[in-house]
């Protein structure tokens, strides 16, 4: 209770009464929070711990962005269908649910709490009264009807020929975004009909689609959600009005000017003012109050601007994706524009049965209603049951909105088949009984009551009495066998029109999707795909795609997804996954190429042997040296595994790198059995003649294992031996935090040797990053001193005329651990971040902050600590790379920056900045009051430093790879050390060095390669990243200039071995004098030394061999990473041999894991198909305002595809569902031509 001293008084009764309130909320929380998880009737629900305790989970899952693939996720994860996402609120993953919530007869009500966020009350949308709702709705249908909607069309062409007008203007300056095209059309459609004004928004802009409306639109529907889940943010908006609001945001500025317009425009068109061409909602609205018409208006006009511009980029997206879709709709369209004397009316657009599939394809799969908004479970006389449970009335659910486009169209049109019934001809009935001889109609008493009748004839044997149904479609396409079933097995025939006749079901929907038939017959891609083999042409096709669906491959990619994913083996038996590949190719079924999960491993064993074969022949060929990291880890599941990495080069001569093994070392960690293992990788992949250097850390069983590897394969290993920068930075930067003995701090702070008062004096000792650290581990352990100081963080921003501390949000404090040095970064990163805070906080706080109370000293401290820690971290950064140049920015044309990442070539560089720059810390502190503590912790990280700095003599790589740049040569060392006699001593060592490594193992080498044409020079840029910058400016060589130790006397002609003044040169000799003008500007050496390969055959070898050792064992560290994620709490049962091959296999970088998309293109009788034409999806979305989409995306495709060629330039549509200010739009770029009419 010492903590809450500050807030009680030396009056005994007030003292009494804090501690009383403190035990009753606590007690109150603890008791809430025992009830929500044990006893709440959702509570045998499964679902996130903490979304069970409050709402702060599911307001973080929506605030970071789309929720429901988070969802999705939980649902596979908890294996459940009704997942608790709050304390009284289940999100539904059952479609076939979807009935009985929205039924159009008696739906679940809406959640009241949800829709009073909007504050929109009583309009069509938010009203939670049925029979008020029908009334509004009764009121609003003449407008949105099929035949109010058509008044709309002149409108809908008025837009869209300005949207024309306009793309056809700015396309000639590249592609255009579609999604804002339609945005802003959608948006100048629906204003104009919501309240007789045009907001204008096509031409806003004259060279692009943008506008502020649209980022105050996304605001406007989403911020609701927010209001809903978060009660700070319901507070908020109560609290501070939009027009205040408004004053500090450019999006809610927009906003406000929006709502503004609307209501200007409704007292102008109430008025008289202005009249409109168009039906106009107000027009049926004059009975409500006015602040009722406003906000009908206001609903209506956002729900209409998002929805249909979404659907139709969604639309647009995916037929561009789908060329022979879009081939087909061309063509249907042509014919029709053709036919019509004008502009085809919508009526007739409507007609065009492909455009029509299309479009219904893209109402199902693009409009993104109802499935975020929550019901309420209503009394029922049946329970509402999912997943075996009871829901009991009163509780919310959601309905997972990927699962709407699941849903079989028969659902939400139950009264219209999706498929015409067959007409019977003559020739058809001739066909039939010459198949069925002896058979004849079947004599029956009444009408056909079964549908599949509709779809079928019903004969009889003529003697035996025997019935039978026989497929009416099957012998319309004068199949040599069409189907026929018993009478009493009519199941079969529903599962055969739906299994091959494009998904055929009761047309009532009420029979479920049919089961599969217990008379299973044959099946082939030619019976699937109902083409005829007798057909020369059919009879190809069916052979073209037997031929393209392999089997073996077919296998190989599915393991690869498991692995690469991080899947259970099991995920392979899953029945619905195996649907999805049948949708996919029915060849996978047709050759049972499904596979089981003990399947897996065996295909995995057998990658892995054929990878490793490949690996091996690669390493062989490789041109240079093998260069080896390994270090090791332990498991989740407590497996002590060594990694083992390997780079080598290719023909080219760039960096490759691969994973050689994660053996178990089950014995002691001792040099003699690590190095054990190693030797035997080596042995396994034959590079035993081919080692070069090895990049481990300073452990102790590491120098060990380095002797007996040397000692095996017969080098000095001591000359071969790389260490890790990484760990040197780590234990420097421990040295500077922790002072003398940093490794028995750390054992006594962090192995809990000490209560936490006494861990607490033991932190206070160290200085201000103690004193900071026991404040953030106490407000970190406290909820309380966390929200308080979240608290703080908004009000004194909110309060501040800083404009940067008006942007800053709340956050907590970031707690170091004994991992990483990078950890105490972090923590003081934030410190410094909740500096402007602190004081504050602490006034409100308790006295427990005074022995640790920050001064100003302490904040110096903090400061010059952070930029000395910035610094590691930018040469760490800086060189944990892979030096490949993989991830490098692309920047203009002959410009290279930032250079390659993780290379030896910079490792001098690293070692020299690093010491600059805690030299240059300990004079910043020198003259702080208390900032003796400090510079001696720094000095003790300068000292550790130099120390390993030493070490590089021992090795002549961090010398040769620096010598051997070209930009860099001697004179970089010059540059370093030219002004210090002790150095220059070191100069002259590492030339030693330099030339005994080139005699000993290179100049005398046999080597003969090609020779190439050089490239094209490339100028450095200036880079903003304080070692880059660093680095380049310590180049050695200048641009336009020559060092002063080295003159350019030949050409590069000139032959590899020359005579100079009499003396007989070797490569090296020659390159040191052959200095070009373009070399200080060199940044790729791979690229220099592989072009000069013939001219200086074994300098080249040399150079690109020390070129490409890595300066950290940061690949161990990577394939650590990997494998965690692999072995997770639901996988704690793999055994240390499959983590290792699966390990292996994900690193191999010789598997070809990239999957390819099976084409799925209408067949020959799509024309005339009225659904399931474009594979986008299944399902559909049902509102009020659905005439009105329809008609605007009707009109919308039909023109575009009409009068324009379109290339998409997207490879994905992106769109994000972010509730903050500044909203990023979904964006789709497409170039445009005019077709040729």
């Amino acid at each position: 209770m010492a903590k809450f001293q500050t807030f009680i008084t030396e009056d005994p009764p007030l003292a009494h009464l804090a501690v009383a309130t403190v035990v009753a909320v606590v007690a109150y929380r603890t008791l809430r929070a025992a009830y929500r998880l044990y006893l709440h009737p959702l509570s045998k629900f499964p679902g996130p711990r903490s979304a069970a305790l409050s709402r702060k989970w599911v307001v973080k899952t929506v605030s970071s962005g789309f929720p429901e693939t988070e969802y999705e996720k939980l649902h596979k994860e908890f294996g459940t269908t009704a997942l608790r996402i709050a304390p009284n609120q289940l999100h539904i993953s059952d479609s076939s649910l979807y009935r009985v919530i929205y039924n159009q007869s008696n739906p679940f009500p809406k959640e009241k709490a949800f829709y009073e966020t909007f504050e929109s009350q009583h309009t069509i949308f938010s009203e939670t009264d049925a029979q008020l709702h029908k009334q509004r709705r009764k009121l609003l249908n003449p407008l949105f009807s099929k035949a109010g909607v058509n008044k709309l069309e002149p409108l809908i062409l008025e837009k869209l020929e300005e949207t024309k007008a306009k793309v056809e203007r700015i396309s000639n300056a590249g592609p255009v975004d579609v999604s804002a095209a339609f945005r802003c059309m959608t948006v100048d459609v629906i204003s104009q009909f919501s309240f007789g004004t045009s907001i204008g928004l096509i031409n806003e802009h004259p060279t692009g689609f943008e506008s502020g409306y649209l980022k105050a639109l996304a605001l406007a529907s989403g911020s609701p959600f927010m209001r809903y889940y978060s009660d700070i943010q319901k507070l908020v908006a109560k609290c501070i009005p939009l027009s205040v609001a408004a004053n500090f945001n450019s999006v809610l500025r927009e906003l406000h000017n929006m709502v503004g317009m609307i209501f200007a425009s409704y007292d102008q068109y109430s008025q008289g003012d202005r009249k409109s061409m168009y039906p106009v909602m107000f027009d049926v609205l004059k009975s409500l109050p006015i602040d009722q018409q406003k906000a009908e208006a206001i609903n209506t006009f956002i729900a209409g601007s998002d929805t249909t511009a979404l659907t139709l980029t969604t639309a647009l997206f995916h037929i561009l994706q789908h060329p022979e879709v879009e081939k087909t709709l061309v063509g249907c369209l042509d014919e029709e524009f053709q036919k019509a004397e004008t502009i085809p009316s919508l009526l007739q657009l409507e007609q065009v049965k492909y455009l029509r599939a299309c479009v219904n394809e893209a109402l199902r799969v693009g409009m993104p209603v109802p499935g975020v908004l929550p019901r309420i479970v209503p009394q029922r006389e049946q329970p509402f049951i999912v997943d075996g449970k009871v829901v009991p009335p009163g509780d919310g659910l959601l309905l997972l909105t990927p699962l709407l486009s699941q849903i079989e169209m028969a659902t939400l049109h139950p009264t219209k088949s999706t498929t015409p019934v067959p007409e019977r001809t003559e020739e058809d009935n001739q066909r039939l009984f010459q198949l069925y001889k002896g058979w004849t109609l079947t004599e029956r008493d009444g009408q056909v009551r079964q549908w599949v009748y509709q779809f079928g004839y019903d004969i009889q044997h003529a003697q035996k009495g025997e019935r039978r149904w026989v497929c009416c479609l099957c012998i319309k396409q004068k199949r040599p066998r069409p189907k026929s079933y018993a009478i009493k097995g009519l199941q079969n025939a529903e599962g055969h029109l739906y299994t091959d006749h494009n998904g055929i079901m009761d047309p009532t929907g009420k029979r479920q999707k049919p089961a599969k038939a217990s008379e299973k017959a044959h099946q082939s891609i030619a019976t699937i795909l109902q083409l005829n083999p007798k057909e020369p042409k059919e009879q190809d096709l069916i052979n073209t795609l037997i031929k393209r669906f392999d089997k073996t491959v077919f296998q190989q990619k599915l393991v690869n997804w498991i692995v690469n994913s991080n899947q259970s083996f099991s995920i392979v038996n899953d029945q619905d996954l195996r649907d999805i590949f049948n949708y996919l190719n029915p060849s996978v079924e047709i050759t049972k190429a499904n596979i089981t999960d003990v399947t897996v491993r065996a295909i995995a064993e057998r990658e892995f042997t054929n990878n490793m074969e490949r690996v091996k022949d690669a390493l062989r060929k490789s041109p240079g040296q093998i260069h080896i990291q390994y270090d090791g880890w332990k498991s989740g599941n407590r497996h002590a595994l060594y990694g083992i990495t390997c780079v080598f080069r290719d023909s080219n001569n760039r960096p490759q790198k691969c994973v050689l093994g994660l053996p178990e070392l089950t014995e002691r960690h001792t040099g003699e059995n690590i190095a054990g293992q190693i030797i035997e990788i080596i042995r396994e992949y034959e590079i035993s003649d081919k080692l070069g250097y090895f990049t481990l850390d300073n452990a102790g069983n590491n120098k060990t294992s380095m002797g007996e590897i040397g000692l095996e394969f017969g080098f000095d290993w001591a000359k071969r031996w790389v260490r890790c920068v990484g760990h040197v930075v780590n234990i420097v930067v421990k040295q500077m935090l922790y002072g003398k003995n940093p490794d028995a701090f750390e054992k006594e702070v962090f192995e809990g040797l000490h209560t936490a008062a006494k861990e607490h004096e033991v932190w206070r000792r160290r200085g201000s990053v103690g004193k900071w650290h026991n404040f953030a581990v106490e407000v970190s352990r406290s909820d309380t001193w966390t929200d308080m100081l979240k608290k703080v963080q908004a009000v004194e921003s909110q309060l501040s005329d800083d404009a940067q501390l008006k942007k800053h949000r709340p956050v907590g404090v970031v707690v170091d651990n004994a991992t990483r040095w990078l950890s105490q970064f972090s923590m003081i990163e934030r410190a410094l971040a909740l500096r402007p805070f602190y004081n504050s906080f602490v006034q409100r706080a308790s006295n427990e902050w005074e022995k640790n109370r920050m001064t100003a000293d302490d904040w110096h401290v903090l400061g010059t600590l952070y930029d000395i820690l910035l610094d590691f971290q930018l040469v760490v950064r800086g060189l944990e790379g892979d030096g490949q140049g993989k991830h490098q920015r692309k920047v203009e044309e002959n410009e290279i920056d930032p250079p390659l990442s993780g290379t030896s070539w910079d490792l001098i560089h690293a070692y020299e900045f690093l010491l600059e720059t805690l030299e240059s810390g300990k004079r910043a502190v020198a003259n702080f009051p208390d900032g003796h503590h400090l510079a001696v912790n720094i000095n003790l990280g300068w000292l550790k430093l130099n120390e390993y700095y030493e070490h590089l003599n021992d090795s002549p790589l961090i010398y040769g790879a620096a010598v051997l740049h070209p930009a860099y040569r001697w004179a970089l060392f010059d540059d370093l050390w030219g002004d210090d006699d002790e150095r220059q001593l070191w100069i002259t060592k590492a030339k030693e060095m330099v030339q005994d490594l080139w005699e000993r193992e290179y100049r005398d080498l046999e080597v003969d390669d090609p020779e190439i044409e050089l490239p094209a020079n490339k100028r450095l840029k200036t880079s903003r990243n304080k070692f880059t910058a660093w680095r380049t400016k310590k180049r050695g060589l200048t641009a336009g200039g020559i060092s002063v130790t080295e003159s350019p006397i030949q050409s590069p002609a000139q032959s590899p071995r020359s005579s100079v003044g009499g003396l007989d040169l070797d490569e090296y000799e020659q390159w040191q004098r052959d200095i070009e003008d373009a070399d200080a500007s060199v940044t790729d050496p791979y690229e220099y030394w592989h072009i000069r390969r013939l001219k200086y055959p074994r300098l080249s070898r040399m150079a690109l061999d020390l070129l490409t050792v890595p300066p950290m064992s940061a690949e161990c560290e990577r394939l650590f990473s990997t494998t965690g994620r692999m072995v997770t709490k639901s996988r704690n049962r793999l055994d240390a041999s499959t983590i290792g091959l699966f390990s292996i296999h994900i690193h191999a970088i010789f598997t070809n894991v990239s999957w390819s998309v099976v084409d799925l293109n209408p067949g020959p009788n799509a024309k005339e198909l009225e659904t399931n034409i474009v594979s986008f999806g299944k399902g559909a979305r049902s509102c009020i305002g659905i005439n009105i989409s329809y008609a605007e995306i009707f009109i919308t495709l039909a023109h575009f595809f009409h009068y324009y060629k379109m290339e998409l330039k997207s490879k994905e549509l992106h769109a994000t569902d972010k509730f903050t200010l500044e909203v990023e739009e979904p964006g789709v770029l497409v170039d445009f031509k005019l077709r040729q009419q």
